[in-house]
């Protein structure tokens, strides 16, 4: 018998005080939904007297299960289990490489799949394949086929573990010594365990109710149906809409699970619609979702739909500071009050990346929100014992308002410490963060990878990020530090797949920081920045992973033996494994849970020829399957609520953040094994499998389910609805949702608020007053460097304010730098060539072209060994490259010949006074017409500073300095703006040149330094264009 208990609040008073009947004199087993509304329950002072040790959230149901499997024998684990498939498939498609490695590849989305049959307890018919072999691909007629196989084996491995004799072919699949020597008449796969002990819970109790469940998985109808199978009466509890109003959750949950079991469902009497509505939030809530064209006037401001923000930034920090000015708005000098308030009477519901944003969330509530004085011991505790406490207030809004309180004898920063270690603050309830994603566990997983898939540059980072050594032993250098230099070597390193190869490339390293250490070419070159210490470490920390990955990577048998292994590595943490968790340093309770994993798969494990890479590539899923699902945290004092949609209950004001198209409704995507053809063959009889697993649900059911959840928001949100969006997600514009769209229809676009700096609603803005900031007045410029002003003000900034002048960093700009370099110093070759050996060369010749070949050797064989990150191909290319692009200098000068002979040779820095300054021109090539005496002087050497001098096809029609000059200064979209500055350099060089039009050069260059002299770098801009690709400033600037 199914029980039906609904109402349009889940925690109406009906609702308790029909569940408290129901329970009274019952053993009741309570399931909920979330952590949230077992909290709930919990909370109850009606039900609380019911609910003890007999609640649990559906995880931790679930969790408590497994634990008990973990402690039996007699089992088969899903590690084993998904073992014995990978070797299933190299067994079956032994004789075709191409299919092995797609099945291969594809086996954990497989292994799902074949969980879902075994779990329904399916078979595949030979009938069965034939007809899927006839309708569909072969991918799926040879998918189904492996699980018959697949499913056979595990048969024959079972039956082998019950202590009969099992068939010769087995050996084949599985290899010889395959199993431990662990005979039982009672193993079983993992999964029957648990549907075992799962039946065995249940039948403790005489009633079991679900609370708050909008859908069953295939573990929760188990339980339903073992429940009526074993006459204990089921209950549910659920919201559900108004009478007259189209009930999604009932007609597409309930009836239709009932229908599935045979069973019977006593449904109540629907509530009737409430027909006193004081307030455009309760109207709408009344007629959604079936709403229609209306007239009705947004006037009371229960429902708020803003205009999108700029980004996600400015929406984020505008839902913190509104929830801030409303806290402060109802304070009344009653803190507990205002605690209450923030846990109680406001959230942020998303349904969509939470973790992604919650992080977010909880930086802004750093700046913005509720700040609770903890009292004079946390000053003590802090070190500020000496502090007088009579100018600190007990609540503060804003951390700016304490920063700015007058305090005797504080510096900012001694205010800044204590704002952050006297003040609770509101932070954000989060998931219990999975074993794998803990720096510790990163570290474990990241050794396997190593051994598994090679070097990767995350992967460093990841162990660097994880401080292994530092968690352990707190006298160890913190690896983290070293996280900034790594960045410099990256490129060097990345394309090297084992740990060998990077140890000997940053040996390499070490050497090539020696040979360009005094070289000015090489001031940008990112070995040039990086500290030798921190090379020193990183072959230091290499060496040690090595070691690691030789040690457990000659590990070869059970899981158990691989598990003892790393118990090893982890050798140091095992004295504290008995310690209470409340007596060890977070690291330490990470670390048990770490070991408590491996006790617990190790012991479960049967399999035994096991090799280290296997066990690499499979050692998370065994800590994520041990952990199942976690939790929410909730122990802090000030918790503000960000929920999903599906987790949404009762508050008084709510935030819909990221109402946007490409969000609302959420986007529903078929993916295998889930996908519409396996469907098929899963639920139509003529392929005589027959099951539907309750992990899918279908197109229209997600449609029908978005539409519940938006409506759930409606019902559960009781005086304050604010709906926000923003115009971009990252660099992708945003659309309107079909939820304001709605909203729209009933209220007229009068319903969205223009929320800024313009409007009368909240000022959310923190940011403090930026002081100007003017550079010291150079006595020397170069021509070069008022140039780069013009083609990018903060980039000018930067050169003058960081101390490295920065490096070129990423893969593209070195390769570009690489070629700078060369050319550079070929042409510099090519030029003391001419000037040693006096030559000249005939106009109509081409003998240059020789001598830009045999020098250029010279310079491949030196410089080449300092970039040694780059591909053979791309070598070659880059050598053609150089040589053409002197060749093509050579015969541009010729253009401007008058005579028949000339020659190039290198030329040296002018220097010219200026207004107050003095300029150097930076010349460094002189091209010789013998006919006249008349000479050339350009500047080569501005490849390095700019990699390159035009990033478009298109040539400028702009002639006149002063149109270039404007151009730059409005950051023209149609102008290549590096070529603009390469040309604008030229033409000052030609005014220097030519000595009669000195003057006018001089004048150019004043009117530059006096515009650098008075220009307020606060708001320097970044002149966006396509040489930022080239910048090397560039990551500074996006982050800016």
């Amino acid at each position: 018998m199914l029980n039906f208990v609904c109402a349009n609040d889940i925690n109406s008073r009906e609702i308790i005080d029909k569940l408290a009947e129901m329970m009274n004199g019952k053993q009741s087993l309570y399931l909920t939904a979330t952590q949230s509304i077992k909290k709930l329950r919990k909370e109850s002072a009606i039900l609380s007297s019911f609910l003890h040790e007999n609640i649990y959230s559906i995880t931790e149901f679930i969790q408590v299960a497994n634990k008990e499997v973990y402690a039996t024998e007699d089992v088969l684990s899903v590690a084993d289990s998904r073992y014995i498939l990978s070797k299933v498939i190299g067994y079956k498609f032994a004789n075709d490489q191409d299919k092995y490695r797609l099945y291969y590849e594809m086996r954990y989305d497989i292994f799902e799949l074949f969980r879902t049959l075994i779990f329904h307890e399916k078979s595949v018919s030979e009938k069965g394949i034939a007809e899927i072999g006839h309708d569909f691909s072969c991918f799926e007629e040879d998918l189904f086929d492996l699980y018959k196989t697949y499913e056979k084996v595990l048969s024959e491995v079972l039956k082998m573990l019950r202590g009969a004799d099992a068939d010769e072919y087995l050996y084949e699949v599985l290899g010889d010594n395959f199993l431990k020597d662990n005979k039982s008449s009672n193993i079983d796969l993992f999964v029957n365990k648990q549907k075992e002990i799962i039946e065995e819970m249940i039948c403790d109790y005489d009633l079991v109710i679900f609370d708050g469940f909008l859908f069953f998985d295939d573990m929760q109808k188990y339980i339903i149906k073992k429940a009526c199978e074993n006459d204990i009466p089921v209950c549910f509890v659920a919201k559900v809409l108004d009478k007259g109003v189209s009930n999604f959750l009932l007609e597409n949950n309930f009836k239709k699970l009932a229908e599935e079991l045979d069973e019977e469902i006593i449904i109540p009497e629907q509530p009737e619609t409430s027909t006193d509505v004081k307030s455009n939030l309760q109207y709408f809530r009344t007629i959604y979702p079936e709403i229609k064209e209306s007239t009705a006037e947004n006037r009371d401001g229960s429902i708020r739909v803003c205009k999108p923000f700029i980004n996600r930034e400015e929406e984020l920090r505008f839902v913190v500071a509104d929830i801030s000015a409303k806290l402060k708005e109802q304070y009344n000098g009653d803190i507990e009050q205002l605690v209450r308030s923030v846990n109680n009477d406001f959230a942020i519901v998303t349904g969509i990346e939470k973790e992604k944003y919650q992080e977010r969330i909880a930086n802004l509530f750093r700046e913005i929100g509720v700040f609770v004085f903890k009292g004079r011991e946390s000053l003590e505790n802090a070190g500020y014992g000496q502090v007088d406490d009579a100018n600190i207030k007990e609540v503060y809004f804003d951390r700016n308002d304490f920063l700015n309180t007058e305090i005797a004898g504080l510096e900012y920063s001694d205010k800044y410490q204590i704002f952050e270690k006297c003040f609770s603050r509101i932070q954000i309830t989060k998931k219990q963060r999975p074993i794998a994603t803990y720096p510790i566990g990163q570290f474990i997983i990241e050794i396997y990878r190593i051994i598994a898939e090679g070097m990767s540059v995350d992967g460093f980072k990841t162990i660097l990020f994880s401080n292994w050594k530092y968690t352990m032993d707190k006298t160890a250098p913190m690896w983290s530090r070293y996280i900034s230099d790594f960045k410099y070597i990256e490129n060097f390193v990345e394309k090297r797949k084992t740990v060998a190869d990077w140890i000997k490339e940053i040996e390499s390293l070490k050497e090539v920081k020696e040979r360009i250490a005094d070289n000015p070419m090489y001031v940008y070159h990112p070995i040039k920045q990086i500290d030798a210490e921190s090379l020193e470490f990183f072959l230091e920390l290499l060496n040690s992973i090595y070691e690691l990955c030789r040690n457990i990577g000659s590990v070869e048998g059970s899981i158990e033996k691989h598990l003892e292994a790393l118990k090893g590595l982890l050798s140091s943490a095992q004295n504290f494994t008995q310690t209470p968790d409340e007596d060890l340093e977070f690291e330490q309770v990470i670390l048990k849970r770490i070991i408590n994993a491996i006790d617990d798969i190790g012991h479960s494990s049967l399999m035994n020829n096991i090799n280290a890479v296997y066990f690499a590539e499979n050692i998370r899923y065994m800590i994520n399957e041990w952990e199942q699902q976690n939790e929410e945290e909730d122990n802090c004092r000030l918790r503000l609520n960000v929920v999903n949609l599906e987790n949404m209950q009762q508050f008084k004001h709510s935030y819909f953040i990221m109402v946007e198209a490409e969000k609302y409704p959420r986007h529903y995507r078929e993916r295998f094994p889930y996908n519409k053809d396996i469907m098929t063959i899963l639920t139509e009889p003529k392929y005589e499998i027959g099951v539907r697993s309750g992990e899918v649900r279908g197109l229209e059911y997600h449609l029908k389910l978005e539409k519940y959840l938006f409506k759930n928001v409606l019902d559960f949100t009781t005086d304050t609805l604010t709906i926000t969006s923003a115009e971009k997600e990252g660099s992708r514009h945003t659309s309107e949702s079909i939820y304001v769209k709605d909203l729209v229809k009933v209220f007229g676009d009068e319903i969205k608020q223009s929320i800024g700096k313009d409007s009368d609603t909240t000022e959310y803005y923190f940011e403090g007053n930026i002081e100007s900031e003017y550079l010291p007045k150079e006595q020397t410029h170069t021509l070069v460097e008022l140039a780069i002003f013009k083609l990018c003000p903060r980039l000018y900034y930067h050169m003058h304010k960081d101390e490295n002048k920065g490096v070129y960093l990423n893969s593209m700009q070195l390769k570009f730098y690489a070629e700078a370099v060369l050319f550079c110093d070929v042409f510099k070759r090519f030029m003391e060539y001419n000037l040693e050996n006096k030559v000249v060369y005939k106009a109509k010749e081409i003998s240059y072209q020789r001598i830009v070949e045999q020098v250029a050797e010279g310079s491949f064989a030196e410089h080449l060994q300092n970039f040694s990150f780059l591909r053979e191909y791309e070598i070659k290319d880059l050598k053609n490259n150089v040589i053409n692009k002197i060749i093509r200098f050579i015969e541009g000068g010729k253009n401007y010949l008058k005579g028949k002979e000339f020659t190039i040779i290198p030329y040296w820095n002018k220097t010219y006074q200026g207004n107050g300054y003095e300029l150097v021109i930076e010349h460094d090539n002189r091209y010789v017409d013998y006919s006249n005496r008349t000479f050339r002087m350009s500047q080569n050497g501005t490849y390095l500073e700019f990699l390159i001098m035009k990033t478009s096809e298109g040539k400028s029609k702009l002639v006149h300095y002063k149109d270039m000059i404007d151009a730059l200064d409005r950051n023209d979209e149609n102008e290549d703006r590096i070529n603009l500055t390469a040309r604008i350099i030229s033409k000052i060089n030609i005014q220097f040149d030519s000595k009669r039009f000195a003057g006018d050069g001089i004048k150019r260059t004043d009117a530059l330094v006096h515009e650098v002299n008075n220009y307020d770098f606060s708001k320097a801009e970044a002149m966006k264009s396509n040489f930022c690709n080239y910048c090397r400033f560039r990551d500074i600037c996006m982050q800016r």
